[in-house]
């Protein structure tokens, strides 16, 4: 009954950094129309330096 191999699994790991890439596109989008460029620049630096930080700590 269960005879068959099971396979591996699909690497999706640029599928899922492109969707990452596109959400944020559309929430920076959002942002902007409501609160205007400052806060969505603001909030890219705070991310930017957030993952420095998290990269920094990989050592």
């Amino acid at each position: 009954m269960y005879d068959h191999e099971l396979g591996t699994a699909p690497d999706f790991s640029t599928a899922a950094i492109a969707m990452l890439g596109l959400n944020l596109m559309w929430i920076f989008t959002a942002l902007w129309a409501i609160w205007g460029l400052v806060p969505v620049v603001l909030l890219g630096l705070g991310m930017n330096e957030a993952i420095s930080r998290f990269a920094e700590g990989d050592d």
